[in-house]
């Protein structure tokens, strides 16, 4: 789900060397880009499995094992929404949904990666992390983000605009425009809000479309198909968790047992002005 733009999660088999990039404001490589500034990549791996170092935390979900692997964030970097969090969501979906998910990676992005690939997260249906060989199988990778404002230009498709609305209903605020461009200014509830209320549900959403369907009636499939299924997916179970009282609901937010776990808390604290 690419940030400040429509949703580009990978949607392939194997990631090997079919990534789809998640461009800012645009689902298409830019003309004229320079060649210099790409995302390194390691060996065979596409740069979002180069996990390590991380802490590994497994919390089983109904009957289903989820591996949740965490990095470290960099200053001015933190999570939104914490692990306690995502494992509240999930255990309110069907457990046949959780059961498409192996892993959930909250990972720190590089600054080249945040030029080039800026994601809120991604659906990997094959996600092997560089730590363990044979160690893989299906994961959302959701990233760390910044409260930094970002642009998002005025003359919009109607996917575009469908998704600045989102962003809005997000509570990310309208800060300030110009000819071009909207600025929106995000804060540490409307980025909890789009990913883990939404971000979380649509790559969820991916992986039980994807599920459906074998690999050749799956590639067959427009992308604009899968991304109104994950769309449609996300507001469905939304409605359906606010409707049960699930959602939303505050932070948790267990210090101690984050330390216990090997988890730093700083990580999940938005960072302090000044």
């Amino acid at each position: 789900m690419n940030v400040y733009g429509d949703v580009t999660s990978t949607n392939m088999k194997s990631v090997r060397n079919s990534a789809r990039p998640a461009r800012l404001g645009t689902d298409k490589p830019r003309q004229g880009q320079n060649n210099k500034l790409v995302v390194p990549v390691c060996s065979d791996r596409v740069f979002y499995e180069e996990i390590a170092p991380c802490t590994k935390i497994v919390r089983v979900i109904g009957e289903q094992e989820v591996t949740f692997l965490v990095q470290r964030t960099r200053p001015d970097w933190f999570y939104p929404c914490t692990v306690d969090d995502i494992c509240a969501i999930l255990r309110h979906l069907p457990p046949e949904d959780v059961g498409t998910i192996h892993f959930i990676v909250l990972r720190q992005p590089t600054h080249k990666q945040r030029i080039l690939s800026p994601v809120w997260g991604r659906a990997v249906f094959l996600y092997e992390p560089n730590f363990k060989k044979g160690y893989s199988g299906p994961a959302i990778v959701l990233e760390a983000q910044r409260l930094q404002p970002f642009k998002w230009e005025k003359a919009m498709t109607l996917d575009r605009k469908r998704e600045f609305e989102r962003l809005q209903k997000d509570g990310h605020r309208v800060a300030s425009a110009n000819h071009r461009f909207f600025i929106l200014q995000p804060d540490a509830a409307s980025l909890r809000h789009t990913l883990l209320y939404r971000t979380l549900l649509h790559e969820i959403g991916h992986l039980v479309d994807f599920c459906a369907y074998d690999e050749t009636a799956w590639k067959t499939r427009a992308w604009l198909q899968k991304e109104d299924f994950a769309h449609r997916y996300a507001e469905g179970a939304y409605a359906t968790l606010k409707k049960a009282g699930v959602v939303p609901f505050l932070s948790l937010f267990d210090i101690d047992a984050m330390t216990r776990e090997g988890l730093s808390p700083d990580n999940f604290l938005p960072p302090r002005k000044g």
